[in-house]
């Protein structure tokens, strides 16, 4: 029995989750894509249809990549990555012929990266008064665009969502808050939106720059021309009176 203790404790004290906060955090979207391009050669990643996080207190365990692979059945690779190695790479199901990703945007766009996604959508969690265990991750294209965003969507240690925060990945600014809470007496969750009329406005904006005054350009005269001076004309010089051949001419009389 004594033994068995000593083989059973140590395994168990690692399977124990880690408080949130606690200890070493695992690699973030940043670090993860750096091994990705260290482990598959690729110099610059294009082409990417999202990266994505789950179950992260706050930075998740594993993150997905999911990129363009035109020899992958369904024209989509994803790639798992856990700290610096990648596990595994397979056809991504999620998409298509089911759905279309909303985009593809190129990875050298990514400003932002998920610890700071994390600060901006802890913060309006607190301003909405939303406590929360778990946490999503997904950069993905903004729709109609070429622009990474973030997706950040808070959840309970029962995996139920609580709410989500758009983060823009060109300005760090908080796009769109949706939160759900739950109705009384067990009615209906009630949502909350950001860009419903006459919400609260989002606490994470970006500070305005004064303003860059115009250069005004003064106009530039027309060069002046000189007049030219007018030329008179030379008188015409009246050409000699040869006399006539054979004779002298007439002789003027006097």
């Amino acid at each position: 029995m004594f033994f068995t203790l000593l083989t059973v404790l140590p395994l168990s004290a690692q399977q124990m989750p880690p408080r949130f906060g606690a200890g070493p955090q695992p690699a973030t979207a940043m670090e993860a894509v750096a091994a990705f391009k260290a482990a598959t050669g690729v110099t610059r990643l294009t082409n990417v249809v999202e990266i994505r996080g789950t179950g992260g207190a706050p930075t998740p365990a594993v993150w997905t990549v999911v990129v363009h692979d035109p020899a992958s059945p369904t024209r989509l690779s994803e790639y798992s990555v856990r700290g610096p190695r990648v596990e595994d790479r397979r056809p991504c199901q999620l998409y298509y012929p089911k759905r279309v990703p909303e985009g593809y945007f190129d990875y050298g766009k990514v400003t932002v990266d998920s610890a700071a996604a994390f600060r901006a959508a802890d913060r309006e969690a607190g301003i909405a008064r939303i406590g929360f265990d778990l946490i999503d991750y997904r950069l993905r294209c903004r729709e109609f665009s070429d622009d990474p965003i973030w997706d950040v969507t808070m959840r309970t240690a029962d995996g139920v969502a609580l709410g989500t925060v758009s983060i823009s990945n060109k300005t760090g600014k908080v796009l769109r808050a949706v939160w759900t809470r739950p109705g009384p007496r067990g009615a209906l969750a009630v949502a909350e939106d950001s860009a419903e009329p006459g919400a609260r406005p989002l606490s994470t904006q970006v500070p305005v720059g004064p303003k860059v005054p115009e250069v005004r350009r003064e106009p530039v005269p027309a060069p002046v021309r000189e007049p030219v001076p007018e030329t008179i004309p030379a008188e015409p010089v009246p050409a000699p009176v040869e006399p006539p051949v054979g004779g002298v001419g007439p002789v003027p009389c006097r």
